[in-house]
């Protein structure tokens, strides 16, 4: 299409075109009546003026919050717009601001605005509303709100300056999520919101005898809320004049409390939009925006004293003593803990409730059980640091069930309360029972949403808290529900919501149905508690334990049944399975060897906070999972084992010669690392991953991994890469004596273990006196 440009056509598509701002101008704008709509601005600049096409505004909403945008109805005469010139010419001067005023007067009559041009500014294509450095707004208050009649102004002004600047410009960036406004309509402020984060830079105070008002200005970097800066000023007047204390005002910047948006609302024309700033880009650019800095402006000042005169100063005062009052009431104020309570109108519900807080409570006293890496990264904290997150139920197919599970008087008293809601309480009636249920105690969540919770035809979650506790209530997008023996529905897989601060002893209850769940009851499964500290492999079998296992390997049978399982003994080139190289007599006598060598197995921790699924302990070269290499301190690896790693490279080169790479003769390993994996634990296994922290040289040679497996089966999975989906992987199931190697070729393929089935032997039994669970042996040369 090259002749069609010649001729000047433009063939881009629409959506490509991308235009950059090549003029722009000051605007000032204010509302002769109560507009709430702060659209009202951009649909009577409309997309073009005067030969000018508007390419975008600073203070337009931008999404939900709007990035730097102003309070619907409050007025501004320093917002930057800037546009694109279509005929590229220097048109924008005095002739061409006084006729687009002409036609802004005309549009601004059909939406209840007064829209000015103030001025020309210089022009930058960087001067966009997420680059704005700094602003400055402008917030009136009467004189008679902070002093009397024979008080001196300016010893007033400056001490009010003072505590301004003492109790918000707080030396960093803070999060103002708690001076937004709720009521809005837009999407509240949220605690963790980006844009709620900014740091105060100063804030001046001046007076105006004539109207008998002071004008404070707040300087912020990255102010962006609506109303945030008259709710600022509002929190500096009421430790001005001791409606509260400097450590009660602190409340406002809580992490996860929002009490402070809840406060009266300020009127809007009292915050007025005075002064932007885009710092360096404007240097880089050799531009200034500032009004402050580029001088004063008839037309500037004459508009900014018309604003000013249009604030309602009994409007203004009325807010001021709605503000007073419910700074007094005592709204943040500590209150006492409230204990159960003795009765709720059912009586059948007062017993539920007894009996699940009574299996709750010892359930603490036992010991709280561990919460999830995934489900922590939710947790701000728990109060006393005993409790935790953790649940309880049917979870979707596929899936092993919860091993919390074996808390059988919990799981009961739990879903019987829900049961029971359900039947009793009006605006739950119709609502299927929920398959799993979250469990917190002491625990301050983050605000988040519950991804996956909304399955089996449920699409909202059932919430209650007991215990004896004050505070603690559940904020849902910026709205607090106090959930104390009082069941709420609510959206939690679209809505935010986390928890406020609380004192005293709080549990709380979260039913749902994850997508996917299997329609089945709970499945109470009595399985032994997990390992800490030193393993010995060897133990004796117990009977409850042996009648488990039964169970759970009907189970894995069942899933196993579901993939195209390979029982080939060469799955793929460099890959070799050497079946039954063990028998249950030498797996036996190789365990007691490791016993005496009293190795200590631990779960070693990553650099993000997740925790390995299996336990580990290392021979030769010791591998620290912390920092993903090796370390200096090695020390030689048993004789036993390396004749031991000698045979199983023999009989894998006979099945596969490609496993050795490049050499011919096997060379003897310096690593050995013992993964064990726990049959009591049912997410017990191993993400994919790569071997690859060895030398150069020897991974160039294809030098191969040694893995022999002893005790329970695993699902081994093969895969190219890390994110393979699963029909892309190669399955194998490795039985105890099984060695597998992989070399030359494949000595980088990524590999796992997907899951754990106990003892799945030929025969149904385990090796005579080994611990249940899995053990992997794996032998590697680290250095060339």
């Amino acid at each position: 299409f090259r002749h069609l440009e010649s001729i000047g056509v433009d063939i881009r598509p629409q959506g490509k075109k991308k235009r950059v701002a090549n003029c722009a101008f000051q605007l000032g704008y204010h509302w002769s009546e109560e507009v709430t709509r702060e659209e009202a601005v951009d649909n009577t600049l409309g997309s073009r003026l005067e030969g000018v096409e508007i390419l975008w505004r600073i203070g337009a909403p931008n999404g939900h919050q709007g990035v730097y945008a102003r309070a619907p109805g409050s007025p501004a005469w320093c917002d930057i717009v800037c546009g694109f010139d279509v005929e590229k010419k220097s048109i924008m001067n005095d002739d061409w601001i006084h006729r687009a005023n002409q036609i802004l007067l005309v549009r601004g009559k059909q939406f209840g605005v007064h829209v000015c041009i103030l001025r020309v500014v210089a022009v930058s294509a960087a001067l966009t509303a997420e680059t704005v450095a700094w602003s400055r707004v402008e917030v009136t208050l009467p004189r008679a709100i902070v002093c009397d009649s024979n008080d001196d102004d300016d010893d007033v002004a400056r001490d009010l300056r003072d505590t301004a600047n003492q109790v918000l410009c707080r030396g960093n960036t803070v999060s103002w999520h708690s001076f937004g406004d709720a009521i809005s309509g837009y999407r509240p402020p949220c605690p963790g919101d980006e844009n709620c984060r900014a740091g105060l830079r100063r804030v001046d105070c001046s007076q105006d005898e004539e109207k008998q008002v002071f004008r404070i200005a707040i300087t912020a970097e990255g102010l962006q809320l609506r109303l945030a800066a008259s709710r600022a000023v509002a929190l500096a007047v009421a430790v001005h004049c001791k409606w509260l204390t400097l450590e009660a005002s602190r409340a406002a910047f809580s992490k996860n409390l929002l009490w402070f948006a809840h406060a009266p609302r300020p009127p809007p024309r009292a915050e007025m939009l005075a002064s932007v700033s885009f710092g360096p880009r404007e240097v880089k650019a050799n531009a200034c925006v500032d009004a402050l800095r580029i001088g004063p402006s008839t037309t500037v000042e004459n508009f900014r004293s018309r604003v000013r005169s249009l604030v309602h100063i009994d409007e203004c005062i009325h807010f001021w003593n709605q503000f007073e009052h419910w700074c007094r009431s005592g709204t943040i104020q500590t209150k006492n803990i409230l204990s159960s309570p003795k009765f709720v109108p059912n009586e059948n519900l007062t017993f539920a409730y007894e009996k699940a807080l009574t299996a709750l409570r010892q359930l603490r006293r036992d010991g709280w059980p561990t919460t999830t890496p995934a489900r922590a990264a939710r947790l701000q904290a728990t109060c006393s640091g005993a409790g935790g997150s953790f649940s309880i139920g049917v979870t979707p197919e596929g899936q092993a069930p919860p091993r919390n599970n074996t808390l059988a008087h919990l799981v009961t008293a739990v879903f019987d309360l829900e049961k029971l809601l359900l039947s009793t309480i009006p605006f739950l009636q119709g609502r299927q029972t929920s398959k799993m249920c979250a469990v917190n105690f002491d625990a301050l969540f983050l605000p988040h949403v519950d991804t996956g919770s909304a399955g089996g035809g449920q699409s909202n979650s059932l919430f209650v808290t007991l215990g004896d506790f004050c505070g603690g209530e559940l904020i849902v997008e910026g709205i607090a529900h106090d959930c104390r023996y009082k069941p709420l529905l609510f959206d939690a897989n679209s809505k935010r919501h986390w928890t406020a601060p609380f004192t005293g002893e709080r549990f709380s209850l979260v039913w749902f149905t994850p997508h996917g769940t299997i329609d089945s009851e709970i499945f109470h499964d009595q399985v032994p508690q997990f390992i800490e500290g030193p393993l010995t492999l060897v133990r004796s079998m117990t009977k409850e334990f042996t009648t488990g296992l039964n169970r759970r390997s009907k189970r894995f049978v069942f899933a196993c049944n579901k993939f195209n399982l390979s029982v080939s003994v060469n799955p793929q080139s460099g890959v070799a399975l050497c079946r039954e190289f063990l028998s249950a007599q030498e797996s036996i006598q190789l365990l007691k060897m490791l016993d005496s060598l009293k190795l200590n197995f631990v779960k070693p921790r990553y650099l993000n906070g997740q925790t390995l699924r299996c336990r580990v302990a290392c021979l030769g070269r010791r591998w620290n999972h912390h920092s993903q290499c090796y370390e200096d301190d090695a020390t030689p690896l048993p004789q036993a084992l390396l004749k031991f790693a000698r045979r199983a490279a023999q009989a894998c080169k006979v099945i596969d010669p490609s496993i050795m790479g490049n050499t011919e003769k096997y060379a003897d390993p310096d690593v050995c690392i013992l993964n064990f994996y726990d049959d009591t634990e049912h997410r017990a296994g191993m993400g994919l991953h790569q071997d690859i922290a060895e030398d150069p040289g020897v991974i160039a040679r294809g030098d191969p991994v040694i893995s022999l497996s002893i005790g329970s089966s695993a699902l081994f999975v093969l895969a190219d890469t890390r994110d393979a989906y699963p029909n892309d992987r190669t399955r194998l199931r490795l039985d105890s004596g099984d060695v597998l190697a992989f070399g030359g070729a494949s000595r980088v393929v990524f590999h796992g273990v997907e899951q754990i089935a106990p003892f799945f032997l030929k025969d149904g039994k385990a090796p005579d006196g080994m611990y249940p669970g899995r053990l992997n042996l794996t032998f590697r040369k680290s250095k060339t």
